[in-house]
């Protein structure tokens, strides 16, 4: 089975920590340790690419890069989700740096947005087995 995870991120803020971290799960993911392969669409200042670069390292990774903050984010990983569908995947797992826009916001909103970014790794990562599963068994 051909399969591919897209990872959105925004490059924006205190978005090292958040990022470095979802990369981490990304690339020690089943799906990723099976042959899955990994697109990561960063949108960002060219310093704070340079740094996404650095954290990617040797892993294997087709990473995109665009400085168009306004319009990128995770517009820009649903543009690749559509070009790579085109590429014979069976699946196409979708992933983004939700809440790195958020951090400033008041405590309530920060815990709720991590526990919706919790459960996306969750399903997506964790869980991608159970959900491919059932996508082949759904009508």
């Amino acid at each position: 089975m051909k399969n591919a995870i897209v990872y959105s991120c925004f490059l924006s803020g205190k978005w090292y920590s958040l990022v470095s971290n979802q990369l981490n799960k990304i690339f020690s993911s089943k799906t990723v340790l099976n042959g899955g392969d990994v697109f990561i669409c960063a949108s960002g200042t060219e310093e704070e690419y340079n740094k996404l670069i650095e954290i990617v390292g040797d892993n294997k990774a087709t990473v995109s890069y665009n400085s168009n903050l306004k319009h990128a984010c995770e517009a820009y990983g649903f543009k690749k989700m559509h070009e790579i569908s085109k590429e014979g995947y069976d699946y196409i797992c979708f992933m983004h740096s939700k809440g790195v826009s958020r951090l400033k916001d008041p405590m309530p909103v920060i815990i709720a947005v991590n526990k919706w970014r919790n459960c996306m790794e969750y399903f997506v990562l964790d869980r991608a087995d159970d959900c491919i599963s059932a996508l082949q068994n759904s009508e």
